[in-house]
C-alpha cells in the first residue's frame, strides 16, 4: 500500500542527487508493449540528468542500478497500471505503481518530487473491499494508489468451506441469533437456498465486523444484484455503503476492481474537496488564506499550512530567499520548483493536500493555501 505515511517520508529525504521519474504506463492493450522502451529512454534522460548534477559515475550507476533491473523484468511490466513513480538516490530507491496517468518526467535535485501525484493525495480516500460470492469471498484494503488483499483470518472463503464448519462452535458469533446455526446442503427449494446464503453472509459479514473494528474506512461491496441483496438484510456493518460495485468479482483483476471502487466512490470522496474549496473562499480575504506562492511557501517553511491546493502541472522555478521567493521565467543552475516544495513542506507538517483544477480557483494559477493561524 502507498499510503501518506509513505509521501511524507518521501518528503522527508533529502540527499544530492535524488531522483524522480514518471511515466505513464498501460494496464493492458498494446499500446503495453511501449512502455518498457520508454522506461529506457526515461532511464537515459535521467543518467545525464544526473551527472549534469555533479553526481560521479559510480554514484550515477549505484542510483540507477535498481532501476535498471526492473528494465528486464518481464512479469513487472506485464502489470502496470495508468502510471509509474520512481524515486532514486545514492542508496535508496521506492517504485510505485500509480493509479492515474502522469506525464512523462525526469527531475534531479535535493529532495524528490511529489507535484505529479496530487491527485492521489486528497485525504479520506482510504477504503475497504469486500468481493462477495458464495463461491469467493474476498477482502481488500483500497486507497488511491493501490488495493491489497487482506487475510480473512477465520472468515469462510465460500459457502462450501463454511458448509465444513462446526457451527455450534460458530454460532455465537451471531450474537443474538439463537441456537447453532444450520446450513441445509444441495436440492433445496430457493427460499431455502437463499436462507442458507443469508446464514452464510451472516457469518461472513460477523468476521468482517471483527476484523475492521476501530475503522471508520467506508466498505464498498463488489456482489451481483441478488447477492447483494441477501448480504444487505443480514449486515450489521456500520462502514458499509449504498453504493454497489455490480456483477461477479470472482475472476475479477484486482486492478479492474480498484479501478472501478475509485470511479464508484469518487462522489463521496469529493466532498472533503468541496468542504475544504469553501473554507478557502470564505477566508481568501482574510489573513487566515492565500494564492500568492511566496507567502504560501513561508507559511509552509514555519508549519502554517493547514490546507493546501497546487497544480500538478504547473512548474515555477526559482530558489526560497532569507524572506520571499526569487522566481525565474525559466529554470536556471541551482532552481527547484517551488509549487513541488510547497508540497513537500505542506506534507511534512501534517496538512491536508489536495490538486488544483484548472478554473477551481481563479485567482490561484499555482498554489491556494489555508492558514492554521
Amino acid at each position: 500500500m502507498f499510503s501518506r505515511r509513505d509521501l511524507e517520508a518521501l518528503a522527508a529525504r533529502r540527499a544530492p542527487g535524488s531522483l524522480s521519474m514518471f511515466l505513464p504506463t498501460h494496464p493492458r492493450g498494446p499500446e503495453q508493449l511501449q512502455d518498457r522502451p520508454r522506461f529506457g529512454n526515461l532511464l537515459d534522460e535521467a543518467e545525464a540528468a544526473l551527472a549534469e548534477h555533479g553526481l560521479d559515475k559510480r554514484a550515477v550507476s549505484r542510483t540507477l542500478f535498481p532501476a535498471r533491473s526492473l528494465s528486464g523484468d518481464d512479469l513487472f511490466w506485464r502489470h502496470q497500471g495508468e502510471g509509474l513513480a520512481v524515486w532514486a538516490s545514492d542508496g535508496f530507491f521506492q517504485c510505485q505503481r500509480l493509479a492515474l496517468p502522469v506525464e512523462e518526467l525526469v527531475v534531479v535535485g535535493d529532495r524528490f518530487c511529489l507535484r505529479p501525484i496530487l491527485p492521489l493525495l486528497q485525504p479520506d480516500r482510504a477504503f475497504h473491499l469486500l468481493a462477495l460470492s458464495r463461491n469467493k469471498v474476498r477482502l481488500y484494503e483500497g486507497c488511491g494508489t493501490s488495493l491489497r488483499e487482506l487475510d480473512l483470518l477465520d472468515i469462510p472463503g465460500s459457502l462450501n468451506e463454511a458448509l465444513g464448519y462446526d457451527y455450534q462452535e460458530k454460532s455465537l458469533q451471531f450474537h443474538g441469533g439463537g441456537g447453532a446455526v444450520t446450513f441445509h446442503g444441495q436440492g433445496r427449494g430457493v427460499d431455502d437456498r437463499k436462507q442458507e446464503l443469508g446464514r452464510f453472509f451472516r457469518l461472513v459479514d460477523d468476521g468482517v465486523r471483527r476484523l475492521l473494528e476501530g475503522s471508520h474506512a467506508p466498505v464498498l461491496l463488489a456482489a451481483v444484484d441478488y447477492e447483494a441483496a441477501i448480504y444487505r438484510d443480514v449486515s450489521r456493518l456500520p462502514s458499509l455503503v449504498p453504493e454497489l460495485l455490480s456483477g461477479n468479482p470472482d475472476e475479477a483483476d484486482p486492478d479492474d476492481l480498484h479501478a472501478r471502487a475509485l470511479e464508484v466512490l469518487s462522489p463521496r470522496f469529493e466532498r472533503e474537496r468541496r468542504k475544504a474549496l469553501e473554507r478557502f473562499r470564505n477566508l481568501a480575504h482574510e489573513d487566515r488564506a492565500s494564492s500568492q506562492l511566496a507567502e504560501v511557501v513561508e507559511a509552509g517553511r514555519i508549519g502554517r499550512i493547514d490546507t493546501l491546493f497546487a497544480s500538478p502541472r504547473t512548474t515555477s522555478w526559482g530558489r526560497p530567499l532569507e524572506r520571499g521567493l526569487d522566481i525565474h521565467a525559466h529554470r536556471q543552475a541551482g532552481d527547484e520548483d517551488l509549487v513541488d516544495l510547497a508540497v513537500s513542506l505542506a506534507l511534512g507538517t501534517g496538512a491536508s493536500v489536495f490538486d488544483l483544477r484548472e478554473q477551481e480557483i481563479p485567482e490561484a494559477s499555482e498554489v491556494a493555501a489555508v492558514f492554521r493561524y
